[in-house]
Order: C-alpha cells, then structure tokens, then sequence
C-alpha cells in the first residue's frame, strides 16, 4: 500500500518535541507500506526538495504549496492512503477532496481552532473551523488521543459521519522493566545537591503559553515552607527560563537544565511532585499531555490547576491541587496509585487493533 503522510518525518533535530514523537510512533505501526512524507508551507521550500531516510529510504518532500502544487497533487493521486497529522497539514489537500479516491485518515492530535483562539487569533481561528469542519466532512476515519477529545468532536460536528479510534501513545522517555541505573540516580542527586530529606518538584517540557510558566514561576515564589524542596526545571530554552526566574527574583533551590529525551528517566525517577498548570478550555480538557504520562509512570504526583485534564480523571489519577501545594508541606513519597493508572490507560491501547481499524474499510 502506498501512503502519503503529510507531516513532518522525525529525525535527531525535531525528536524532542511530543508532536514528532507521536508521528514517529504510528509512523512504526505503517513502515511495513511504501511511504512517502510531505511538509508543506506558503512561505518556504520555494524550490522543492526530496530526501530519502537514511533508515529505510523513505522519500520525504518539503514544498512549497504553490511551486510544489503538482508534485503535491502527483502524490494524492498515487497513494492509497493519506494520513495527516492535525488540521494543519490535512488542509493543504483540501483542494483535491473532490477528485481524491484514497483513504483519508486524520490523526487529529488536538483541538486546533480553539488552540489559536487560546493565543487571541480569533480570525485565523474561524479560518480553521472552516478548514476543520470541510476536513472532518471528508475524512474517513478520525484517531483521537482521548475519549474526552473524541467526544468533543462528535458534538462539534454530530452529523458528520466517520470511523472513530482513539490511540495514545506510548512515550520514548520512559524505560519499563527496571531501565533505571541507581548508580547514575545517586551521582544525579549528588550533582544537583539532594539529600535524603528533600522533597523534588519537577518541570519538563517546553515554555509555551499554555503551559502557564509565569503562574508556575510564581507559585514557587510564594510556596512557605520549601526549605528541603528541590526544583527541577527541564526547558528547551534556558536563557529565556532564566530571565524569567531573574525577572521575578526567585531565591530557591532551583537546578535549571535542557536535556535529551533519553535522560528525562533519571530525573522523573529522583522526583516526587511536578507542575501540570493548564488552563480550564477545550485545548486542555482533550489533551493528553506527554509529560502527564511521563509524571504518572515515575509515580509523580501532578500538581495541577485544572483537574479534568484529558482522561486522567476518568482513570483515577491522584493529582495535588495548587491550592494544596500551596499551603501543604510535601512529602517525599512516589505514588504507586499513579503507575497503575498509566497502565491502565495504556492496556485500553492495541496495536493491532489499530492497525487492523486503519488498514480495514
């Protein structure tokens, strides 16, 4: 089968970011198919440019959407299957929906419209429920991340008819059956200054809006009582993580550092809380945060703003309101409850059934 995935291909430069991840692993559910990978834009790859993986020799495109028209087109018409990831890359083909024969499969990753209206781009928000509401009336299945995601979308658009699957992923940072070296734990905890009695608050992940930095910033500012709390906060932009902190004079133990994916395990596995500071929105009530799974694996105990992020709820999963972790002394304890919950919203997954639900008509 030849399938025409319209993203961006993982590689060693983009790895970190979630949104690659998720590509990268559906992307070893279909490698057994002849692939080819599009990127798409208005503004760059003026002239078009081809690639092949250096893994399995995977052709992957980067095109302009104007001087790359008919190379885009060509592809359309030669696959069997399409499969896009978001809203953002599904609408470049909007103009070959009516002569398009092949298979349209939307992983939709997120609420895309109301993620722009979030940023305050409330026009380009209307352009992309326009796009997202001609996607979903030609889509032939839609993959969701959440039950919650799915169900937002079969109110959003009730008379739209589409297979629906909901499949999460598993994330690279996190090492089953034991990966952890206590030797590399104790010489982490040396490095970064913990002892025995010290409670490790984490952060990992980007400096997004919605990742509410500022809140967290100040949040550990005002916490009373953190004498023997370690912050660890894991960005992809140091400088401007440490402007920030500058900015509102913090004096706390902080330890700031970007690291690779790979590493991510040794400190989720020194660490007892972590900030999860979204917003009460659609975004958020239908994600399903890498990093939230990561914090549950290694028993972290969210320290959430809003609780009813995602499924998570649903499953049970012990969180901190920030109230609490405001006025309460923190203990050094992992949650085991945790772990269970991410094994069990991961034994609800089945790779095969998913494959079978995409390949099947």
């Amino acid at each position: 089968m030849n399938i025409l995935v319209i993203a961006p291909f993982p590689n060693s430069t983009n790895e970190k970011d979630g949104f690659i991840q998720r590509i990268k692993k559906i992307d070893n559910l279909i490698n057994e198919n002849k692939r080819v990978y599009v990127q798409i834009s208005l503004k760059y790859y003026i002239f078009p440019k081809k690639n092949k993986s250096n893994v399995d020799g995977t052709s992957v495109w980067n095109l302009n959407f104007f001087t790359g028209f008919f190379v885009l087109l060509y592809h359309v018409i030669k696959s069997d299957m399409i499969y896009a990831h978001t809203i953002y890359n599904l609408m470049w083909i909007i103009p070959f929906f009516s002569i398009n024969k092949s298979k349209i499969i939307l992983d939709v990753h997120g609420a895309v419209p109301e993620e722009q209206e979030m940023y305050g781009k409330r026009f380009y928000s209307k352009i992309l429920n326009f796009a997202e509401k001609i996607c979903f009336n030609n889509i032939d299945t839609a993959v969701f991340v959440t039950d919650s995601m799915k169900q937002h979308y079969i109110k959003k658009y009730h008379n739209v008819n589409y297979k629906s699957i909901i499949y999460g992923i598993w994330p690279d940072n996190v090492k089953e059956n034991g990966g952890i070296n206590e030797l590399i734990l104790k010489k982490l905890r040396e490095k970064i200054g913990i002892s025995k009695n010290d409670v490790v608050v984490i952060y990992s992940g980007g400096l997004h809006i919605w990742q509410n930095i500022d809140l967290m910033i100040k949040s550990i500012n005002d916490k009373k009582n953190d004498s023997n709390v370690v912050y660890i906060l894991l960005v992809n932009d140091i400088v401007e993580m440490r402007i920030r902190l500058e900015k509102n004079n913090i004096n706390k133990r902080i330890y700031l550092d970007s690291v690779h994916p790979s590493e991510l395990a040794n400190f989720y596995a020194i660490s007892h809380y972590g900030f999860v500071l979204r917003e009460d929105c659609v975004v958020n009530r239908v994600a399903n945060p890498t990093k939230l799974i990561e914090y549950l694996f290694y028993g972290i105990t969210p320290i959430v703003k809003l609780e009813e992020i995602g499924d998570f709820k649903k499953f049970n999963y012990s969180y901190m309101p920030l109230k609490n972790y405001q006025d309460n002394i923190l203990n050094t304890f992992k949650s085991q409850s945790n772990e269970k919950v991410v094994a069990n919203i991961f034994d609800s997954y089945n790779e095969e059934e998913f494959k079978k639900q995409i390949f099947v008509n």
